[in-house]
């Protein structure tokens, strides 16, 4: 016990051990520099001398003069940019392990200079993100990017594409397997068809295809043997070319047919045994990981072989998909965004290779406009559009690619000059019209009237059209706008008879069915490159025109002379169901009293029905492309008056039409109304 207390004691008596490092070096685990000296030279090169503190000393902290601290800050600072060195050369090396992207050059900020700006900083920070760990998920449209090499560049070589697939017995034809070998980018066969192609009226309307571009990549594929060719084609471009062949075929003129009959093919089977092929080479590139141009125009070619020129529902489907797929590759590009200068992801794109940039421009603007019509015309209902009225995307020049040949900027051809940019140019304005007037309401009489001023100024775009068949498509786009003029004024059709102030709306719908009538005679010149829906505006046209036969009396032959010189090739089958109708309208004309206020329309087609049955004419199977029987009238009867002020009339026929914007999904129609 006693022990203890001494060494109790003696341990209490010892003087306390010196602390060898200030109180905040002891903290920070750092060497402290000089015993006792306050503030030490750490404290000092960490800019808090006040921090400094010695546990058992109770002097005054040594403020030290001011030219000392001034050399510790100045150290502090060559700590500090060795650090940022050593940072810097860090993410350098990680970055040559990752990708083959370096920095933008910037010039070093002085040492008393900082950016303050917000924009710079995120800028800045996105390079630096996009440096690391590479472009996001959908670069332009989940975030901004700062960075010009914002996507990697495609790599010159594709992956190697072997031809052989499309030989495979999985393949959709076998006479595939006899044909394409003669029709390879070095057969005199495919490139003299390649030629009918690019001079023939699918490109002059649907120019989807830069020609110089295509040719170039044709003529280098052209020098190689089967086995070079299979290691460097680029399977999108192929899939495009197997195309340009089948729309090549598809509509060879007579003076071609020799060149279809070397294939040893059936003609008529061939273009779409080379479409099955075009979705085979498709499906072996990286268009879904990887956006590209080829694929917007690859789609659009699908989208007419199926849509356009397609029997059956069920391509119509197919053409929607191609069609969604297309816009989303297209939003991906940021062809949504374009304005004066090319996004640099697409600087030296394979689908625009030796185009100037301007030229390479308009084509992407062309393309998107393309989109945009496919997208407002097609698809009836609002909810399903994908390419937004306010997009940013400025309407492409008025110019062709001949005019790209010998100077860069070529001037703008005058708008009334059809060019190879003018479905996209007035396709788009038309859309733009649609969108702004669609609406699940009744339409007011001031908005009939806005509505109708603003087709007709988008009707007054249409340039002069020759008389070959480059003006088909232009044509076609004509007659849609006109039967959208029916569509709005055929709710008030018989109110114009009786009501002078809608007297208008009566004139605007005969108006614009004649006029459908009259263009069909000039499209027929052309006839198998009438879309098949085209059908049911020549039938909305005569049902307006067979009713306003009936409240006016005047004569129906005028018409059907119209008619027979129209419906020709595999549109004559309507002249059945419009003769019954014409025929029915004059006679219900003769055994009414008063038409104005004597007219059933119910009674009047169940006539026309009963005239159809008696000469053998199915109504309920003569359907094309989807379409309902003929006589489901496609009428949009949403009056907004009284319409019971028409004595005798059964409102039981008067239904909604199917197809409207405000149709429901199972009941929709598809075609470009």
């Amino acid at each position: 016990m006693q022990a203890n207390k001494k060494r109790k004691a003696t341990s209490e008596d010892r003087p306390a051990r010196r602390a060898l490092s200030c109180t905040e070096c002891k903290r920070r685990k750092t060497k402290c520099s000089a015993l006792g000296k306050v503030p030490c030279d750490s404290c000092l090169k960490r800019g808090k001398p006040e921090d400094c503190r010695w546990e058992g000393m109770e002097s005054e902290p040594i403020v030290p003069p001011p030219h000392e601290a001034h050399a510790a800050n100045i150290d502090q600072v060559d700590a500090l940019k060795q650090q940022v060195d050593r940072l810097e050369n860090l993410v350098n090396t990680l970055t040559n392990k990752q990708t083959s992207f370096s920095l933008p050059h910037r010039s070093p900020l002085p040492d008393h200079q900082y950016s303050s700006s917000s924009s710079d900083l995120e800028t800045a920070a996105i390079d630096l993100e996009h440096l690391v760990v590479g472009p996001g998920i959908r670069p332009g449209i989940t975030e901004t990017l700062g960075s010009p090499s914002k996507h990697p560049q495609r790599p010159p070589n594709p992956s190697p594409f072997p031809l052989s697939s499309l030989f495979s017995s999985a393949s959709f034809d076998p006479d595939l397997i006899t044909v394409l070998p003669q029709l390879l980018p070095n057969s005199p066969i495919s490139q003299k068809l390649v030629e009918s192609f690019f001079e023939g009226p699918i490109h002059y309307s649907w120019h989807v295809i830069a020609r110089p571009a295509f040719e170039s990549r044709l003529r280098e594929y052209s020098t190689l043997s089967l086995d070079q060719l299979e290691i460097k084609v680029d399977p999108i471009w192929f899939a495009l070319y197997l195309m340009v062949l089948s729309l090549s075929v598809k509509f060879a003129t007579a003076d071609q047919s020799p060149l279809v009959a070397a294939t040893n093919a059936q003609s008529s089977d061939l273009p779409t045994t080379l479409y099955h092929a075009s979705i085979k080479a498709l499906q072996k590139s990286d268009y879904l990981s990887r956006p590209q141009v080829g694929h917007i125009q690859v789609s659009i070619l699908y989208i007419l072989f199926l849509f356009h020129f397609g029997q059956s529902t069920d391509q119509s489907s197919i053409a929607l998909r191609h069609l969604d797929s297309a816009i989303t590759t297209a939003q991906w590009l940021e062809l949504d965004g374009l304005q004066d200068t090319l996004p640099s992801s697409l600087v030296q794109h394979p689908a625009l290779a030796g185009l100037s940039p301007r030229h390479a421009l308009e084509i992407c603007k062309q393309l998107y406009h393309l989109l945009k019509f496919m997208d407002g015309t097609i698809f009836k209902r609002p909810g399903l559009w994908r390419l937004a009225r306010n997009d940013d995307t400025p309407l492409p020049r008025n110019n062709d690619d001949g005019d790209y040949l010998y100077t860069a900027e070529p001037a703008a051809k005058s708008v009334d000059q059809m060019t190879e940019a003018s479905l996209s140019r007035i396709g788009s304005s038309f859309v733009d019209t649609i969108r702004s007037f669609t609406s699940d309401q009744n339409l007011t009489l001031h908005q009939i009237i806005t509505y109708d001023t603003s087709l007709r100024s988008v009707l007054g775009l249409m340039p002069s059209l020759p008389d070959s068949q480059n003006s088909w498509m232009m044509r076609t786009l004509q007659c849609s706008i006109l039967y959208r003029l029916i569509r709005l004024h055929r709710p008030t059709l018989l109110r114009g008879y009786k009501e002078s102030t809608w007297k208008f709306s009566s004139s605007a719908c005969v108006d614009s069915a004649k006029v459908i009538l009259r263009v069909q005679r000039d499209i027929s010149l052309c006839p198998d490159l009438r879309p098949a829906f085209m059908r049911r505006w020549i039938m909305g046209s005569v049902i307006v025109l067979a009713i306003h036969t009936i409240l006016t009396g005047d004569q129906a032959q005028e018409v059907l002379e119209q008619v027979q010189r129209s419906c020709i090739g595999t549109f004559a089958e309507l002249l059945l169901p419009i003769t019954a109708i014409l025929n029915t309208a004059g006679q219900y004309r003769q055994h009414m009293q008063d038409s104005r206020t004597n007219l059933d329309i119910n009674q009047f087609f169940t006539q026309v029905k009963d005239k159809l049955s008696s000469t053998g004419g199915d109504v309920n199977n003569t359907q094309q492309n989807g379409s309902d029987s003929f006589f489901d009238l496609d009428y949009d009867f949403n009056f907004d008056f009284d319409f019971t002020s028409i004595p005798n009339l059964d409102m039981s026929a008067l239904q909604n039409d199917p197809g409207s914007s405000t149709g429901s999904w199972e009941n929709m129609q598809w075609g470009l109304i």
